[in-house]
């Protein structure tokens, strides 16, 4: 299992905290702080994805995040994913006021195929409210989950699909003009 969480990061004093990342964009990521925490902070310029460079391949996981929107933009998890090229899985909730979420099939320049969406008709995201995602894979099995506390989780996707299925990285996405705070991430095999 590998947690990581900012607090304990070298980031926090420098800039080296970069070197943990494989990105697709220059500026990606920054450093954020909200009540006193550090985060990392993502800002999507066009859509953005970065992968753990400690994990620059994987298959069956489960992998977790709490997240914070500033902005109503879209943002989320990116999964078996390569960060050079984009293509991946992305588990993705809609920005500041809004209750939608969604897993795509990511492929630039080509249409992302949706696998799955909704709206979760009892929750609007708010300023400084937390959001924990979770995705777990196993095979061409596919589990997306939300909590609003980081302890109890609500499935919202169960899916089959092969499009990725030989693995890859694990990080964060935002989509254009996004601004998102990230935490807590958790991967386990």
């Amino acid at each position: 299992t590998i947690i990581t969480n900012f607090d304990n990061l070298r980031g926090e004093k420098t800039t080296r905290y970069v070197e943990d990342w494989n990105v697709n964009t220059a500026h990606f990521l920054g450093l954020g702080v909200h009540a006193g925490q550090s985060y990392l902070l993502a800002r999507g310029l066009s859509a953005s994805v970065a992968t753990l460079s400690a994990i620059p391949t994987a298959r069956d996981f489960k992998y977790q995040a709490k997240l914070i929107s500033r902005t109503a933009k879209a943002s989320g998890l990116f999964f078996r994913g390569d960060f050079r090229t984009g293509f991946g899985y992305v588990f993705l909730v809609g920005g500041l006021d809004q209750g939608s979420w969604s897993v795509i099939v990511r492929r630039p320049g080509e249409d992302n195929k949706t696998m799955a969406s909704g709206v979760l008709t009892n929750v609007r995201f708010k300023k400084d409210q937390p959001v924990w995602l979770s995705v777990e894979t196993k095979g061409e099995q596919i589990t997306a989950s939300l909590s609003l506390d980081g302890e109890r989780y609500t499935q919202l996707a169960e899916l089959r699909d092969v499009s990725f299925l030989s693995g890859g990285g694990v990080g964060v996405y935002t989509e254009d003009g996004a601004e998102t705070l990230f935490n807590d991430f958790t991967f386990s095999q």
